[in-house]
């Protein structure tokens, strides 16, 4: 009973609620003393909770909860624009500095709640995705590659914002080139992260086999290229550049090995899954010939059944076509027969006649001879 009740599906349904009231309240809440204008997104983040409400169904968890990623990664985005170029800007500080920067690295901590939302929506849509919980296949392998991987990112996204935002306190006059690519760069890799969410995983065809459409195998190239383009080379070169200008007021950050070590093994994970595309291409056209050839055969086989039905019906008919022939034959043949019975019964009667008429004419003339002979006499 408590398995049931307990279980992972609602462990992660509970947790995406709890997570999003508390981020999105503790988000309102600090930005509203910094700029009030943050309110106009509240619509747009009640409309995203009924979507985490109504994300209940197994069957489509990995469906809506695709859905409830992306819209949440909107708003995460849009909020990230607006705290950094609108909120956090370097004119506007709260009268108590510490308060002021004790607000952002709340934020900081809030922000990282994300990727506990996408490690739960993820958990979640295993009941779609795969049909088996024990079975360990190559999906389930790139897909808990593929939530490490956008996780770490995220992680990465939110740490070089932070630290963006701490160099008002540090450094005086930041370079306004620096701070507005770095904006850019963290808001649209945030913002293209929304597809690295899985919705498909194995279709199952007629013939007992199952299409995989790499869906999981996309979104992962889809989580590499995004990071090695958006995050880690770019955000590699920040970090060198802060080390060079600014050893001494900002210190070294692990982070900068993470993007080092992340190109290679990202550049190794496109690698393969371009190899995986190539397999699923050469199954999907095995299958499509397949299907080809058995309807190929399916048509052979109707027609070589027609031709027997056709030849079948032809010597039916032949036969009928024989048969009344025999029988029309038979027929006249009677008939011709009957013709000359009644012939000769009408010659046998005229010649029985004929007898008679010759007998009785005899007759008469002995006759009429005895009868003169007795006259004679008389």
């Amino acid at each position: 009973m408590i398995n049931k009740i307990l279980n992972g599906w609602r462990i992660s349904f509970l947790l995406n609620l709890v997570i999003f009231l508390v981020q999105q309240l503790g988000l309102y809440y600090i930005l509203f003393e910094y700029n009030k204008l943050i309110l106009l997104l509240c619509l747009f983040d009640i409309y995203i909770f009924i979507h985490f409400f109504f994300n209940n169904s197994q069957s489509f968890s990995a469906v809506k909860g695709g859905k409830c990623w992306v819209l949440y990664v909107y708003s995460i985005s849009i909020k990230v624009i607006f705290m950094y170029f609108f909120a956090f800007n370097d004119n506007f500080f709260l009268a108590d500095m510490t308060k002021d920067y004790y607000n952002k690295c709340v934020i900081f901590l809030l922000l990282n709640l994300s990727t506990l939302i996408y490690t739960a929506l993820s958990v979640k849509s295993y009941k779609q995705l795969y049909e088996d919980d024990i079975t360990i296949s190559n999906e389930k392998l790139f897909h808990n590659d593929l939530i490490l991987h956008v996780v770490i990112d995220l992680f990465d996204m939110f740490e070089l914002l932070f630290t963006l935002v701490k160099m008002s306190y540090i450094i005086k006059n930041t370079n306004f080139w620096i701070k507005i690519m770095g904006g850019v760069l963290i808001s649209f890799s945030l913002y293209l992260n929304a597809y690295s969410f899985p919705i498909i995983s194995i279709v199952p065809e007629k013939n007992n086999k199952n299409l995989d459409l790499g869906d999981i195998y996309f979104c992962k190239k889809h989580a590499a290229m995004i990071g090695i383009i958006l995050v880690d080379i770019p955000f590699m070169i920040l970090r060198f550049y802060f080390l060079a200008f600014f050893f001494s007021n900002i210190h070294f950050q692990p982070l900068l090995i993470k993007n080092i070590c992340f190109i290679p093994i990202k550049c190794k994970a496109i690698k393969n899954c371009n190899f995986i595309f190539e397999q699923l291409k050469k199954n999907i056209h095995h299958s499509n010939k397949h299907t080809k050839n058995k309807y190929i055969n399916s048509q052979q086989t109707c027609t070589y059944d027609s031709y027997l039905k056709n030849g079948r019906q032809k010597k039916k008919s032949s036969l009928i076509y024989n048969t009344n022939n025999f029988v029309s034959l038979t027929v006249a043949f009677r008939n011709s027969v009957d013709i000359r019975s009644i012939a000769s019964i009408r010659n046998e009667i005229n010649n029985n006649r004929a007898l008679k008429n010759k007998t009785g004419e005899k007759q008469m003339g002995k006759m009429g001879k005895m009868g003169k002979m007795e006259s004679h006499l008389g």
